[in-house]
């Protein structure tokens, strides 16, 4: 009788063929499992993308703002107008057509004729306000110079020359003069220098010379200046606001009082021996366009009216000597003591004791200081 073959193969053949299905499916899965991943990562990159702009949004920074501003503030509105005759006003309002700020206004704002009272200048947003302390003098012209010390708020750029103008008459006077200021003693300029002048009672059939003598000698000791200006790095001054059919005598002072007359020894003083009368003709002047530092774009022709004389040369000098002031004293020891003055003189003070002689008390020593 036959005998059947074990039935152990056949299972293990079986269990081998119900694993084929399962060993088919496994890269099914692992492509599965990759593209989730991707997904995954793909998800994980926007979340990032979008922190950092969240991130660079919560920034706080500054806006580059669009082109640099080269544009200098211009004028909208002046009360009184520019130029206005029989004006009373002694507050001045400048408006510009964006914010400005004034740069050191007590150096280089000069108000003519010069006011013994300082005059109150200040600047706020877009406008500018000068308020007179003094009286107005009648049929005068008034100029407020403000040279270079108006700018733009943002960029610093600066107006320009600009003068404000008004009178208190019926006329406005447009002349001027100019010139240059410098150390006697190294032909260096003199910045700050206040530059003025004194009108000569003469009248047109005068000569220079007799006009020149109506002028007293000690005016410059005793009136303050009629017509003022200040002198800049260069020694350059612009005095406005002239009549032209007047003479002049100018002058200039190292004003250390502030009351526009020689006063003190210790200002420097100048002068110049010319009686001067303003007159002027139109001119041009050139204005180069660079492109860099050695090729330029264009040349133009830039029409004005050229004032005379601006050749005024004078030369700044302290005279000998000063003033003696008492300065100080000390007494180091009991029997010795010693006083300062503010400048050696060829006589000694006058020592008196009130209640003994004094003049055989002391031992006199005049020294000269070391330092």
């Amino acid at each position: 009788m036959g005998r059947l073959p074990p039935r152990f193969p056949s299972v293990f053949f079986n269990e081998q063929m119900n694993q084929v299905p399962q060993m088919i499916k496994t890269p099914q899965m692992m492509l599965k499992s990759v593209t989730k991943a991707l997904h995954s990562l793909h998800a994980l990159v926007l979340v990032l993308v979008g922190l950092l702009i969240l991130v660079a949004c919560a920034n706080i920074g500054t806006p580059d703002g669009g082109p640099y501003d080269e544009t200098p503030p211009k004028i909208v509105h002046t009360s009184p107008k520019f130029s206005a005759t029989k004006s009373k006003a002694k507050k001045i309002v400048l408006e510009f057509d964006e914010n400005i700020r004034l740069d050191n206004p007590m150096e280089k704002v000069v108000v003519s004729p010069p006011q013994l009272n300082m005059p109150e200048i200040s600047s706020s947003g877009k406008r500018i306000t000068v308020e007179l302390e003094d009286t107005l003098i009648p049929n005068t012209t008034y100029t407020i110079d403000f040279a270079d010390a108006i700018e733009d708020n943002n960029e610093g750029n600066p107006m320009g020359d600009y003068a404000f103008t008004f009178s208190t008459g019926e006329t406005i006077d447009t002349f001027q003069v100019s010139g240059y200021v410098l150390n006697a003693q190294d032909l260096e300029p003199i910045k700050g220098i206040v530059v003025g002048l004194y009108a000569l009672d003469a009248d047109s059939t005068m000569s220079d010379a007799e006009a020149d003598k109506t002028l007293p000698d000690s005016v410059f000791r005793t009136k303050p200046f009629e017509r003022i200006s200040r002198a800049d790095s260069r020694g350059h001054f612009v005095i406005k606001g002239l009549n032209k059919d007047t003479r002049y005598r100018v002058f200039a002072l190292k004003d250390v009082d502030f009351d526009y007359r020689f006063s003190q020894k210790a200002e420097m003083i100048a002068f110049s021996h010319r009686v001067v009368q303003s007159s002027c003709n139109p001119d041009i002047r050139f204005d180069t366009l660079w492109h860099d530092s050695i090729h330029f774009i264009s040349v133009d022709t830039i029409p004005y009216t050229h004032f005379y004389p601006d050749d005024i040369m004078m030369l700044a000098f302290q005279e000998d000597g000063q003033n003696r002031a008492f300065l100080k004293s000390e007494r180091p020891q009991l029997e010795k003591f010693t006083l300062y003055f503010t400048a050696p003189d060829d006589s000694l003070p006058r020592i008196e004791g009130l209640n003994f002689d004094a003049d055989s008390a002391f031992v006199i020593d005049k020294t000269q200081p070391t330092h």
